[in-house]
């Protein structure tokens, strides 16, 4: 399933591969990385992203974490795939979009 995310959005991280501690804290999408296979970071170091996910910068909203680099911090990479919004609407476009068309 795919959400319309925009930078600003507070979603809940429900899936990670190395940041354990995060499961289940509340972050704001602050930029949208892409897709490509390896995405520099501007704070250092790089996401290699085999499978081409599409990739968000995140932050926490309370708190920080330790990277896999052993680096404390409040904000990092995350795969949208991990990511379910926190806003009031949590239905993909496309499927609001089918549930409004009149029925025939």
């Amino acid at each position: 399933m795919r959400h319309q995310f925009k930078a600003g959005d507070l979603a809940l991280i429900v899936g990670t591969l190395t940041a354990y501690e995060t499961l289940g804290r509340t972050v704001e999408l602050i930029e949208y990385l892409g897709d490509d296979r390896v995405i520099f970071l501007e704070a250092g170091g790089w996401v290699d992203n085999v499978e081409e996910n599409r990739i968000w910068l995140v932050r926490l909203t309370e708190g920080q974490y330790t990277d896999k680099r052993g680096v404390t911090t409040s904000e990092g990479p995350c795969r949208e795939q991990f990511l379910m919004p926190l806003r009031g609407d949590f239905e993909p476009e496309q499927q609001k979009a089918k549930e409004a068309e009149p029925c025939a």
